[in-house]
């Protein structure tokens, strides 16, 4: 951060589910460590491991994610959207933000967005791109998302 100048409040850490098992209390010193300097921690691919409500109150995440595989055929699939909704409203009730990862279709993006995900990723808002494309897109496509919808990563 020092040597790139960059703003800690700026940086997100990711962390997998499944790599806060057995070792809660070592993760937990770490987090604060790094909350402290004022860096974000996240879970990713939420609901594939071991889902402990335990661990996301003792732990406190800044950011959740929602894995692809609930996010990807939530249209055909009613369980998923009901594991969407249920993890965007209890996400929210702790206080932290929700990313749902494979958003591949506009039925995907707009019920996202009714369930009140915060941020989307996937190939339905834009491809993975080289870093000088992708401040292009995001200079092109920045006040059109930030107009139209909340779903904006």
């Amino acid at each position: 951060m020092t040597q790139l100048d960059l703003s800690p409040s700026k940086i997100t850490l990711e962390i997998t589910e499944s790599a806060t098992i057995g070792n809660m209390n070592t993760i937990r010193g770490v987090f604060e460590d790094y909350r402290q300097i004022g860096v974000k921690m996240a879970i990713d691919d939420f609901g594939t491991g071991y889902s402990s409500l335990a661990y996301l109150t003792q732990l406190g995440f800044d950011e959740l994610k929602i894995d692809k595989q609930f996010v990807m055929n939530m249209e055909n699939i009613p369980s998923n959207q009901t594991i969407c909704n249920a993890t965007c409203d209890m996400s929210h009730s702790l206080g932290s933000s929700v990313v749902a990862e494979g958003v591949e279709s506009q039925t995907a993006y707009l019920l996202l967005k009714k369930y009140g995900c915060d941020y989307g990723q996937g190939y339905y808002i834009a491809r993975p791109m080289p870093f000088d494309e992708y401040v292009q897109w995001l200079g092109e496509s920045i006040t059109s998302y930030a107009a139209t919808s909340n779903l904006s990563r």
